[in-house]
């Protein structure tokens, strides 16, 4: 039997759990390399869109009331006449005070340049119009109609949209992303690599545009001719979104 003395033991010990430390520590660094060199140093830059359609749950009426008069003040009254009519038509079916604002009112003279080449005033226009705000779309065809049989004269269109768009542009920004990658998985493939996960992603911005849009002056002569409601298409709003995505390689 061969002996060997205690302090020889003691540093066969230790060397080999120096060995053993050394394997430990080095085995991550060897793996972190072959995963760099795996995706590799390239860049791909892209840009994704995404977009959702939902329906609009808010819409803007532009009506007025135009009134014309040999004499200022008559035309102005008259007008003042006919738009508190109008106002007092659509507070009736439920819109309220805070719904309504003034976005135009005009008073102008009216001239004629016949007589001698100098400008005569033969009379005066008085216009006034209110932005109207209906939370109940599916009731547009009805308070146009109740307006115009109120006095209202004058429309400028209506204009649909969303009280609150957050979640539909929440969702168009996870379809934009999405196509940004689809568009740098198909650039690597054909560069037989693989894409990584983004290294930065740029929020461009989106906006909503709509689908459907009803002018109200094609159809305002014929309300009073017919006793059907104003026909109005609500249609659907597109919510897109864009963004710019860094992909390695």
């Amino acid at each position: 039997m061969i002996r060997i003395p205690w302090k020889q033991i003691t540093v066969l010990t230790l060397s080999a759990a120096t060995i053993c430390a050394a394997v430990t520590l080095t085995q991550p660094h060897t793996v972190l390399e072959a995963a760099e060199d795996t995706i590799g140093t390239g860049r791909i830059t892209v840009t994704g869109q995404g977009s959702v359609k939902v329906k609009p749950d808010i819409a803007y009426v532009d009506l007025g009331v135009h009134t014309q008069d040999t004499d200022a003040k008559a035309a102005q009254a008259a007008n003042a006449e006919n738009s508190a009519a109008v106002f007092d038509a659509l507070k009736a079916l439920g819109i309220k005070e805070e719904d309504m604002q003034t976005s135009n009112y005009n008073m102008y003279p009216s001239y004629d340049y016949s007589a001698k080449g100098e400008a005569t005033i033969t009379g005066y226009t008085v216009q006034n119009t209110v932005s109207v705000t209906i939370r109940d779309v599916t009731q547009v065809g009805i308070f146009v109609d109740a307006a115009i049989d109120a006095g209202a004269n004058v429309a400028n269109g209506i204009r649909f949209s969303i009280n609150n768009s957050g979640a539909a542009y929440a969702e168009a920004l996870v379809l934009a992303v999405a196509n940004a990658r689809q568009k740098a998985t198909a650039i690597a493939g054909a560069l037989h690599m693989a894409v990584g996960n983004p290294i930065e992603i740029t929020e461009n911005g989106g906006n909503y545009m709509p689908v459907a849009y009803e002018a109200l002056d094609n159809v305002m002569s014929d309300v009073r001719a017919n006793a059907s409601p104003t026909p109005v298409q609500i249609g659907e709003l597109e919510v897109s979104a864009t963004i710019t995505a860094i992909f390695p390689y």
